[in-house]
């Protein structure tokens, strides 16, 4: 298992507890958070789902436990009540489908005669569909197959195993998946590949509690325990990559661990500690950006000197090193839910805590990502000296502005950056690019001796001080002559 973890950016002051936090290798976040307000009193879990049009649509438990959707056309977010009956909306769901119809499970207390019910809501382009599919409906995960239809795990009433309930079209089939559970107020995750094969993840207690990952590929339910704790807050989350392999992010005690599943076996590390300083990760979402990059937004609570505080965490991959900023400061990050969307923007959802109310946030990050590429670059040999003049040009292929870096030159024998590698004494900067935009950087410079079948390689941004959403393209390499 590799071991690593980030610690995250800025500093922030509560009445009881001051914590110094820095992202590592790095002195500032450059990552732009924007937060709204959905529910102005909000009761349970949130969920949050994209459209065609990449346009959030979030599920959540109002105050009043009712079934929620909100969603947002431009920058304008609108909200509806989906389920009228009292007590419904709890552990829910949301998925939407190519057509842009939402479907919700979720856990509904009916009356007349008192039933605790798997409720399915489905909007059909005209108005909303409630079906009562079973009973239970705890700690629901929605995925819909290559038909659209929808697939459901959840617990039954009593909530010991886990239930797979499918839609055909027609008819719903409820099977007793065999999967001990036992933590049915713990959260499940569904996917489906490709092949319409159900992965899920989930916690159960026995001794322990553990967090499980299991597929149905075979006909049955092939059961894995990735990891397991004596006590504690074990919870996961689950999605799949774009070759089918499945990543499972566990909250334990003191960090957060991820496992990711290589094609032959898991590779785990953890990604989140603070030093010194004693922290409760209790909620987690994941996603993977389109170029299976893995993002986290999670609720963790720290505890110094008697006193602590919930806080909302955001992290991603970068390649390199996993990098974190501070979403929300102050009893904020439960219940979160997260999303990528095709330009790797990050779409989430949370529950911020005040006294007795409860705020469901909306939360939406944009990151750069710069790359670049040479042009123009020429050699010319004159007693001895070799002459190099080239154009860097500096792209962000990110969805927020990069702001200016350094950028720095090596001469190497092959086209990967190490150790015995050439600096070159020449120094640049990027300049800010906006998403989408370029900027060319003259380089010229002279060396001794001949340069031809050398590789010229800029590293922009080489201490790391700027967030960025991929690093492994900040090397850009041309090779100098035949």
């Amino acid at each position: 298992m590799r071991k690593s973890h980030f610690l995250l950016g800025g500093i922030w002051l509560l009445a009881y507890i001051t914590i110094a936090l820095l992202v590592i290798n790095s002195s500032t976040a450059f990552a732009k958070v924007r937060k709204t307000t959905l529910g102005s009193n909000q009761s349970g879990k949130s969920s949050i789902a994209l459209d065609p049009s990449q346009q959030p649509h979030v599920s959540y438990q109002s105050a009043d436990y009712r079934l929620h959707h909100a969603w947002r056309v431009g920058q304008l977010w609108h909200d509806e009540v989906v389920d009228t009956i009292s007590d419904s909306g709890w552990w829910n769901s949301i998925a939407v489908d190519s057509q842009g119809h939402v479907h919700i499970s979720y856990h509904a207390e009916r009356s007349n005669p008192y039933q605790q019910m798997l409720g399915y809501a489905v909007f059909d382009g005209t108005q909303w569909q409630i079906t009562d599919v079973g009973d239970g409906g705890y700690s629901t995960s929605i995925a819909l197959d290559a038909n659209e239809h929808p697939q459901i795990v959840h617990y039954g009433d009593g909530g010991s195993t886990l239930k797979y309930s499918a839609f055909d079209g027609v008819t719903w089939d409820t099977q007793d998946t065999g999967l001990l559970g036992g933590l049915w107020f713990f959260p499940t995750a569904l996917a489906l590949d490709s092949s319409d094969i159900a992965h899920i993840s989930f916690t159960s207690r026995s001794t322990q509690d553990s967090a499980n990952y299991a597929m149905n590929d075979s006909g049955g339910w092939d059961l894995s325990v990735l990891d397991s704790q004596a006590g504690g807050n074990v919870t996961t989350a689950l999605v799949l990559d774009s070759l089918n392999r499945p990543h499972v992010a566990v909250t334990f005690d003191q960090t957060i661990r991820y496992h990711r599943f290589d094609g032959s076996q898991w590779q785990s590390e953890d990604v989140f500690a603070l030093p010194g300083i004693t922290q409760y990760p209790d909620a987690v979402a994941l996603a993977l950006d389109t170029l299976d990059k893995p993002h986290l937004l999670f609720s963790t609570f720290f505890s110094v000197g008697g006193g602590g505080a919930n806080v909302t965490v955001y992290a991603f991959f970068d390649g390199v090193d996993w990098r974190g900023i501070l979403v929300d400061k102050k009893n904020a990050g439960f219940d979160v839910s997260m999303v990528v969307d095709n330009n790797r923007v990050v779409h989430g959802t949370y529950r911020l805590a005040r006294g007795d109310r409860s705020t469901l946030k909306y939360v939406q990050i944009t990151l750069p990502d710069i790359t670049g590429g040479w042009t123009n670059s020429s050699i010319t040999e004159t007693g001895g000296v070799t002459t190099v003049n080239a154009v860097l040009t500096i792209r962000n292929q990110g969805s927020d502005s990069a702001k200016s870096s350094p950028v720095v030159f090596y001469l190497s024998d092959d086209a990967t950056l190490d150790g015995i590698d050439e600096l070159v004494p020449l120094k640049r900067k990027s300049g800010g690019v906006k998403p989408g935009a370029s900027k060319d950087v003259s380089v010229s410079f002279q060396h001794p001796g001949s340069l031809a079948g050398k590789y010229l390689i800029a590293v922009i941004d080489p201490d790391k001080e700027r967030d960025d959403l991929d690093r492994l393209n900040n090397n850009v390499v041309v090779l100098l002559g035949p």
